[in-house]
């Protein structure tokens, strides 16, 4: 694979009996962050990163929430916006918790003189490029490549959470690049110029046993 990027091609697609245009928004994450940096600060509202909260119970006035390695929280409400984990901290406040099915994904930012414009193959085993925010790369996702893991259960894996014990952690970065390449250059043949200068990894949580629908929560 070049690692020559060259001039702007334009894009061309292969192997679809159908094409639709369409105007569609991308986000950007980092600004996204930024601007609810910003309300926080405004109002006034203290914030704890890089911790974790490991236990959680409702008393008479409000909740106590212990953390790893910072002093507790007392609060008079709780927003459990931890995604893949959220069965956990659900559980401990007596709620019943479902089976889910989770998943490991790890999606390619990659570098490509195409314009700047997203292409999903819809039908079947599908693929997607998609400009990655207000940035000039892109990223790459696969049905058959982005699952790095999956299993169905109550509670996500809390090896999932570590850097060290991720399902991608012990995966062979460049063969699995060139893996995802092979398939989705199928569909998008510039894929081939790409370069990959990283990946977005992290779990997720969807509903068990609904491949063949792909209902969503």
């Amino acid at each position: 694979m070049s690692t020559e990027l060259g001039e702007c091609h334009p894009i061309t697609v292969q192997g679809a009996d159908t094409g639709i245009l369409c105007e569609e928004v991308v986000y950007d994450c980092g600004v996204l962050r930024d601007l609810i940096w910003q309300h926080l600060r405004r109002e006034q509202i203290n914030v704890v990163l890089g911790e974790r909260a490991i236990k959680i119970a409702k008393t008479a006035e409000h909740y106590h929430i212990d953390f790893q390695n910072h002093a507790p929280v007392f609060a008079d409400v709780v927003i459990n916006a931890s995604y893949g984990d959220i069965n956990r901290l659900t559980e401990q406040l007596g709620h019943a918790v479902s089976e889910r099915l989770f998943e490991y994904t790890a999606v390619p930012i990659i570098k490509l003189n195409i314009p700047k414009v997203g292409v999903t193959i819809m039908d079947g085993p599908f693929m997607t490029v998609l400009p990655y925010g207000k940035t000039e790369n892109f990223l790459l996702y696969s049905v058959e490549n982005s699952i790095v893991a999956k299993e169905i259960a109550s509670q996500m894996d809390s090896t999932w959470l570590k850097p060290e014990s991720a399902p991608f952690s012990s995966v062979d970065k460049a063969r699995y690049f060139e893996k995802m390449i092979s398939l989705c250059k199928k569909f998008v043949p510039p894929l081939e110029r790409s370069v990959v200068v990283g990946f977005l990894e992290g779990p997720r949580m969807v509903l068990a046993r609904k491949e063949d629908s792909d209902a969503r929560p």
